[in-house]
């Protein structure tokens, strides 16, 4: 067995110190992963306001590290605030249309780059979702790997969550029934408990995908990003899948795939099947953990360390 690494991780914001997006609830989720898997890591996090009063055990460390920031464009006379040697700002370095580009530094002379799914470390290859550094992305693609955010099983629960007003498994899913007539009731929704309901859950821009399993709510999800990786189409002949999805960007093909959903709902065995399915699937982030195990220690092995 590989002996354990030491990692240190640096984040902008980690729950529960910080949260403005979903890094947070990465970087705060996958050091404990990675612990479990007898790893020695170390998250270190800027300390905000909120973050010092939050009233969280964290150490403080006896080093003082001043941040490049700005609310303008990083022009090449900031060079002198990265403490980096000019030679770095060229063009095959952290120069980006005559400004400093940190992102792109970062992917310049990283050992191994991560995403958020395989999917999109194939979009981000694309001038569609590359935004001006698919070229360095696709030149860099042996290195490249996406590998799915986990979803915290013990924090969300159906049989234990208690901002639900019942709870509920896979083998007894009545208590997913009283929610949706709480919810009905909440909202003033008229219709029997047998009516669908269709929610969004996210933030409404383009950008974003929705889905939820382990709860058995069915997602119907276009096939982009990590939607794409985690969303399998049902079938009804082999009653595998476990949501609905769409390809084309369009209004059209997202009432076609609202209304193939709708025709299973209808149907009692295949509905059934179909949450059984999502319910059973494995998104914890003990599996995303080893996948940045093996990451990380691909990159150990090429530059011949130990990881200690």
């Amino acid at each position: 067995m590989p002996k354990g690494l030491t990692i240190l991780m640096a984040a902008s914001e980690a729950v529960p110190f910080a949260k403005t997006g979903g890094l947070a609830d990465v970087a705060g989720a996958l050091p404990s992963a990675l612990r479990a898997l007898g790893h020695d890591v170390r998250l270190v996090i800027p300390n905000y306001r909120c973050a010092a009063s939050s009233n969280r055990p964290m150490a403080t460390m006896p080093l003082r590290l001043s941040i490049l920031m700005s609310n303008r464009g990083t022009d090449d006379y900031d060079m002198h605030l990265t403490g980096l040697p000019w030679s770095t700002f060229t063009q095959e370095g952290m120069e980006f249309y005559g400004k400093i580009n940190l992102l792109k530094a970062g992917i310049v002379y990283a050992d191994r780059i991560t995403t958020v799914s395989r999917r999109y470390s194939e979009e981000i290859q694309t001038p569609k979702l590359g935004y001006g550094l698919d070229g360095l992305l696709s030149s860099r693609r042996d290195d490249l790997t996406g590998i799915l955010n986990g979803a915290d099983y013990a924090r969300w629960d159906p049989a234990a969550d208690p901002l639900i007003p019942a709870h509920y498994t896979a083998a007894d899913m009545g208590g997913k029934a009283r929610c949706k007539e709480e919810l009905l009731r909440r909202y003033s929704l008229d219709g029997a408990a047998t009516v669908p309901v269709i929610g969004v859950v996210g933030r409404m821009a383009d950008q974003k995908g929705y889905d939820s399993l382990r709860y058995g709510t069915i997602p119907i999800v276009r096939a982009t990003g990590g939607l794409d990786d985690t969303i399998t189409r049902y079938d009804q002949l082999t009653h595998a899948g476990n949501g609905f999805k769409f390809e084309e960007y369009t209004a059209s093909a997202m009432v076609a795939a609202v209304r193939e959903a709708l025709g299973i709902y209808g149907r009692a065995p295949h509905w059934e099947l179909i949450r059984k399915n999502a319910m059973a699937c494995d998104f914890s982030w003990e599996r995303s953990a080893r996948e940045y195990e093996r990451v990380y220690h691909a990159a150990m092995e090429r530059r011949g360390g130990t990881g200690a």
